[in-house]
């Protein structure tokens, strides 16, 4: 089946994002089909970070909507049952965002609960261009997340930043990472923004 990359990405509704996860979530309980069980046994598919060589899992979890569920019980139950089975099958990346309502609050209460901080490979994003508002929103990540030191902090869609902003924002992660507070640092860009691609290339070039 083709893709049109050129059209806007569905949306999953509520619904579906939760029946998706609580699917994940049965297979974290053990409830897990036959065919499923089996193809657990096969290796596990990684890739390594070019400059480091550092090995991940190729899929890892993304937390948009689906963890924007602020303090409900029963919903954070589950959503641990994600993360479990994630780390079970030998994934470790967890990707989210300020923008993703309370998803970074509740991925940093289960990770403090479940003492996984160390298990998983956190990356999360900036949006803020001023100096001023970056440092806040990124120290705002580290509460929110319950931990001082993050493995990948992004520019948030690079697409959406003027060119003469990305330098300076580049020049401030450098910093942090440099201090030790980010292990990487990178940007994420949107396939519906025409010009994100060309910024991406811009941006690899000069990096």
């Amino acid at each position: 089946m083709k893709f049109d990359y050129k059209r806007s990405p569905r949306l999953f509704t509520r619904r579906e994002a939760l029946a998706m996860t609580a699917g994940l979530g049965a297979a974290a309980l053990g409830i897990v089909p036959a065919r499923a069980a089996t193809a657990t046994a096969k290796p596990l598919l990684t890739r390594s970070i070019p400059r480091t060589g550092e090995r991940l899992a190729a899929i890892g979890l993304g937390t948009a909507i689906v963890f924007d569920i602020g303090a409900d019980a029963a919903q954070r139950s589950e959503r641990r049952a994600v993360i479990e089975t994630l780390l079970a099958g030998g994934g470790r990346l967890i990707d989210t965002a300020p923008s993703y309502g309370a998803a970074e609050s509740v991925i940093g209460d289960l990770l403090t609960e479940m003492t996984a901080h160390d298990r998983v490979f956190l990356a999360t994003k900036v949006r803020a261009t001023s100096r001023e508002r970056a440092v806040a929103e990124m120290q705002q990540s580290q509460r929110r997340l319950r931990t001082e030191k993050i493995d990948l902090m992004q520019i948030h869609n690079v697409g959406f930043v003027d060119r003469s902003e990305i330098a300076a924002q580049l020049a401030q992660l450098r910093e942090w990472k440099e201090s030790g507070v980010f292990r990487y640092i990178g940007v994420t860009h949107s396939q519906s923004q025409e010009r994100a691609n060309d910024r991406l290339i811009e941006i690899l070039r000069t990096e």
